[in-house]
């Protein structure tokens, strides 16, 4: 008998998935999807499921209700208004306060500049150019010693005016103006080397004895505190630097800088410098009336009373008293070796056995040339924010004061918010414009740090950038330039331009000028 293979079974068409009983739901039908199915964009509609099945002729799908695209965006616009009463309500919120402070992307066009402050010839050719990708990647990339080296006290500081803390919106103090930094004697603190400067000589003397060998840089509290925040100023700047070799130590001696406290300088709607602004709002103007007004609240800031507070001898007693320290801070450096910085540094007043350091901040309202207007006061509106718009209008600025207090190791600091007195429209004369303390606020380094996101390796970091390029001239020139140009967001270092010649250069302008003014004497008496 022949074997036969048993015929094959067939599984009857559409049987697979689920029961036909478990295809249900309250009694009702629904069909499911295959993986490839595409699934259409449905919403539930319960109250359709009874039309829905009728007009199928009852398979059952009436759970499930296509919605067209267009019908669901006018059903969602006609909610909205009937809740909001405006189709755009989405386009009017108040954007005022973005478009202010962070909009970076909106800001002005075709401002006037201010004008470089140092004329360097196409002759002259820099020799590093540092771009904020070398300060973002040396950036946190910083190994210090935990503490610096401080040397003795020197000089006596007066103790805090407790009268002008007590300053407010409602009962402002007005700014004494009349006391202010005389600007000839204070001259003799820029020479960090000069004949009066007898403490810096000796502590550089012990100091280089000490470690022989060791690169180091000479500079004041002021001067580094510009170098920390090189890589977030808008204006222009330069300083000189002279290179020093001795039998023990390479010195590099860094001069004086223009310490103008310009006025909302990273500003989405910052002042121009152009003739069409008024004389009291352009830049220069305000930058001017800006750092009279730093320097008179530093002296209205003390008192007539000095602290108890066991110091040394004061090295300049023809300057306005204050507290001298000179503090080494080292720098670790594996590769390149280790180097010093020695800074001098300064306190302004003391408060109960604690050194604090004062600036005053001069409110800027803006001024908008169509309306002929000022905006409102924020810091009269808002007193208790003071600090807040301080630092969203005027970030640089009260960052590079925080770099101060960190390098002076000041316990606290004292914020003084000045602003224009019964000023509302544009002064003909802003000489004329008197100024009064609306409050002040002293806090800590710390706190202050922490509020704002200020990092102390990043003030050391940029700054180390910038000494590291000074290192490559050792043994190639004397002297150096450190110049940021206007509008231009990188820093150039350029050998063999000393300050003298620059002095020279604009002496021989002068003369040109005289000469001038004698031709036309000359052809007026004709």
């Amino acid at each position: 008998m022949s074997f036969q293979l048993p015929d094959l079974y067939q599984n009857p068409q559409f049987t697979w998935g689920p029961p036909e009983e478990e295809m249900t739901i309250d009694g009702l039908s629904f069909e499911a999807y295959k993986k490839k199915d595409q699934l259409k964009f449905v919403d539930w509609f319960a109250s359709f499921a009874k039309n829905a099945a009728q007009e199928k002729g009852g398979r059952g799908i009436g759970e499930y209700r296509e919605v067209e695209d267009e019908a669901r965006v006018k059903a969602h616009i006609n909610e909205v208004t009937t809740k909001k009463g405006d189709k755009t309500w989405r386009r009017k919120t108040n954007r005022t306060y973005k478009k202010r402070y962070t909009n970076f992307a909106a800001r002005k066009k075709n401002l006037a500049k201010l004008p470089n402050t140092i004329d360097i010839t196409p002759e002259h050719v820099p020799v590093l150019d540092i771009n904020q990708n070398a300060f973002q990647a040396h950036k946190m990339h910083i190994e210090m010693e935990d503490t610096p080296t401080t040397k003795k006290y020197y000089g006596l500081p007066y103790r805090i005016n407790a009268g002008l803390l007590n300053a407010s919106d409602k009962k402002p103090i007005p700014l004494n103006e009349a006391r202010i930094l005389n600007e000839e004697k204070e001259s003799v603190l820029e020479d960090i080397l000069g004949k009066e400067e007898v403490v810096m000589r000796k502590v550089l003397s012990e100091f280089s004895t000490q470690h022989p060998g060791r690169k180091i840089i000479i500079t004041s509290d002021t001067t580094l505190a510009w170098l920390m925040t090189a890589n977030h100023t808008e204006n222009p700047w330069h300083l000189f630097a002279k290179i020093i070799h001795t039998n023990n130590s390479n010195f590099i001696v860094l001069g004086n800088i223009d310490d103008v406290q310009w006025v909302a300088e990273r500003n989405a709607n910052r002042p121009s410098d152009d003739d069409k602004t008024p004389a009291a709002e352009r830049t220069s103007s305000l930058g001017e009336e800006s750092t009279k007004v730093y320097q008179s609240f530093k002296v209205n800031i003390c008192s007539d009373s000095r602290a108890q507070i066991k110091t040394e001898k004061n090295p300049f007693p023809n300057c306005h008293q204050r507290l001298y320290r000179y503090r080494i801070f080292t720098i670790k450096d594996s590769v390149n070796g280790d180097y010093s910085v020695v800074v001098r540094c300064q306190i302004d007043a003391a408060q109960n056995a604690k050194l604090v350091r004062a600036f005053g901040l001069l409110e800027h309202r803006f001024y908008d040339n169509n309306t002929e207007k000022y905006d409102a006061s924020e810091w009269r509106k808002f007193p208790n924010k003071v600090m807040t718009f301080g630092f969203l209008n005027d970030k640089c600025k009260m960052t590079r004061w925080v770099a101060l207090s960190l390098l002076s190791g000041a316990d606290l600091i004292a914020f003084g918010f000045i602003a224009r007195k019964g000023v509302e429209q544009p002064p003909a004369d802003p000489a004329k414009i008197t100024h009064e303390v609306l409050s002040v606020k002293v806090e800590t380094p710390e706190h202050i740090c922490k509020n704002f996101n200020i990092s102390r390796d990043a003030l050391w970091s940029t700054a180390d950038t910038i000494f590291k390029s000074l290192f490559e001239l050792l043994g190639v020139s004397d002297s150096a330039v450190i110049v940021k140009k206007t509008d231009q967001q990188h820093i150039f270092v350029y050998k063999d331009i000393k300050e003298e010649e620059s002095d020279d250069d604009d002496d021989d302008d002068d003369d040109d000028e005289e000469d001038d003014d004698d031709e036309e004497d000359d052809d007026d008496d004709e």
